[in-house]
């Protein structure tokens, strides 16, 4: 924090404004001693008390100083770390919890040979996609349920702040969450065929835990800065908290939100397709582990 001194209360207010968005500057007590008085006859002096930006003191005792607060509409700091922190976790620990679901089903199946029995009458194409959809409906019932609570609870108690701030971010949370998670989804289907025992996923699924992990971090602990923030809504994993984040503190074009969500869905096709390519090729190996490189060279 820098300290800037004024002659006057209007050149505080023009340095406040310049410097910060959300900025509060404080008047102070000039107190002029009447010429002729040297610093030795300060205290037997006549000191001449002089207004200076809108308040004095009166009596001699300490005056609280007036604040200006020069934007306030501006975002609360708090409240959009907490914003970025509770949808981050709630993609995180989404993704986490469904995408291990999906991964175990697998690795499970292969185990038991019951896969053989499911790929006689049906294609691995489809039998990964059903996995994908059932995880994803029961992931977005959750967050669903999650932000109709919320915001039930707002309007109940007459929360303005929630209703009229959280409101539009919660409702880009959704869509992206959704489109992202299919994407995270099917890439732990493809790592959960590449092994043939429960021992072995970590080997593969760690790098997507990665790809969601890092850029999550990312979002919570560069929330304060505006040119990765600017950034960070056309990376695919981060996106359905930067996006939100940054449609609250409102730093973002009406423009922006679709051109992420397109490029999210974009990421998700080639995801998926990626994933239905290993998984057809995996699926049916047992034995050693598969690498990734490994599994698209088959």
């Amino acid at each position: 924090m820098s300290t800037t001194e004024t002659t006057t209360a209007a050149d505080g207010t023009q340095a406040a404004r310049a410097g910060s968005s959300r900025a509060e500057f404080t008047t102070a007590i000039g107190l002029v001693i009447e010429r002729g008085k040297s610093p030795d006859h300060l205290r037997g002096g006549r000191i001449r008390r002089r207004r200076i930006g809108g308040f004095a003191d009166r009596g001699g005792g300490a005056v609280p100083p007036e604040v200006e607060l020069l934007d306030p509409d501006a975002p609360d700091p708090a409240l959009t770390y907490f914003i970025g922190l509770g949808l981050g976790l709630v993609f995180f620990m989404a993704a986490m919890t469904f995408g291990n679901t999906i991964a175990s089903s697998v690795v499970e199946e292969k185990q038991s040979r019951i896969v053989e029995i499911l790929l006689a009458s049906t294609s691995a194409r489809v039998l990964m996609f059903g996995k994908v959809i059932a995880c994803t409906i029961l992931a977005f019932a959750q967050i669903g349920l999650t932000a109709i609570a919320v915001l039930a609870g707002a309007a109940a108690s007459g929360n303005d702040l929630v209703l009229g701030k959280v409101a539009e971010p919660i409702a880009w949370f959704i869509p992206l969450f959704v489109i992202g998670f299919v994407m995270v989804a099917a890439l732990y289907a493809a790592a959960a065929s590449m092994v043939s025992r429960t021992e072995d996923l970590p080997s593969t699924s760690t790098p997507i835990m990665m790809l969601i992990f890092l850029p999550y971090m990312g979002v919570i602990i560069f929330s304060s800065n505006e040119t990765v923030m600017a950034v960070l809504p056309y990376i695919p994993f981060p996106a359905a908290v930067a996006v939100p984040m940054r449609v609250f503190l409102g730093t973002i074009a009406w423009w922006e939100p679709l051109v992420s969500l397109l490029i999210l869905i974009v990421t998700t096709l080639l995801a998926l397709l990626l994933a239905t390519r290993i998984f057809e090729r995996s699926i049916l190996k047992s034995g050693p582990k598969l690498t990734w490189g490994q599994a698209l060279k088959k």
